[in-house]
C-alpha cells in the first residue's frame, strides 16, 4: 500500500467554516490528494472527506492543536504523514507536492521563507512521538535543532502573518 499522507489544516485566525480562505485550503488539500483532511478550530461543511477537531485550547496553544491532530492520526492509522496547513494561507497543490517529493528523503520538510522557516511542513511519522511530547518547545525551535533530519522547499515571498508554531 503506497504512503498516505494527510492534511491538518490549523484555524489559527478563527476563519469562519464558509471563508474562502479555508475552503482555499481544504480545495488545495483535496487536490493534491491527501486524505484525510483534519480541520482544527472551526466547524466546516466540507462534507464526510473533512474531519473537524475542537481546539480545546481556544487558540492559546497552536502547537496542542497540532499535537491532538497526531495523537488521533496515530491512534487510527489513518496516515503516514501529514502536511500542516496554515488555514489563512494555503499552499498550492504544487507546493504541497514539493513538500511531500522532499519527504520521501526527510522525515520533516519545512517551507523557508528567507531566513524562517514556517508552514506548512510536511511531518513524517517517524518524528510524530517527539512533536507530541513537545511541551514548552516551539515546533520550529525544535525543527532547528534537528537540522540533517529536515528538507526545505524554498518560497520567494512569505504572506504576511506567517505561522512558525
Amino acid at each position: 500500500m503506497p504512503p498516505v499522507t494527510a492534511a491538518l489544516i490549523i484555524d489559527f485566525e478563527r476563519l469562519q467554516a464558509t471563508s474562502d480562505e479555508l475552503a482555499s485550503a481544504v480545495a488545495a488539500a483535496e487536490v493534491a490528494g491527501l486524505s484525510p483532511i483534519i480541520v482544527v478550530g472551526a466547524a466546516t461543511d466540507a462534507g464526510d472527506a473533512v474531519w473537524t477537531l475542537e481546539d480545546e485550547s481556544n487558540g492559546d496553544n497552536p502547537l496542542s492543536a497540532l499535537q491532538a491532530a497526531l495523537d488521533l492520526l496515530d491512534r487510527e492509522r489513518s496516515a503516514d504523514s501529514v502536511v500542516v496547513i496554515d488555514a489563512a494561507h494555503g499552499p498550492t497543490p504544487d507546493h504541497i507536492a514539493a513538500l511531500i517529493d522532499l519527504g520521501s528523503d526527510s522525515s520533516v520538510v519545512a517551507t523557508k521563507y528567507r531566513y524562517a522557516r514556517a508552514l506548512p511542513a510536511y511531518l513524517g511519522w517517524q518524528v510524530w512521538q517527539a512533536v507530541m511530547a513537545l511541551d514548552e518547545t516551539p515546533l520550529f525551535s525544535w525543527i532547528d535543532s534537528h537540522p540533517s533530519a529536515v528538507g526545505e522547499v524554498w518560497v520567494a515571498s512569505a504572506p504576511s502573518n506567517v505561522r512558525t508554531l
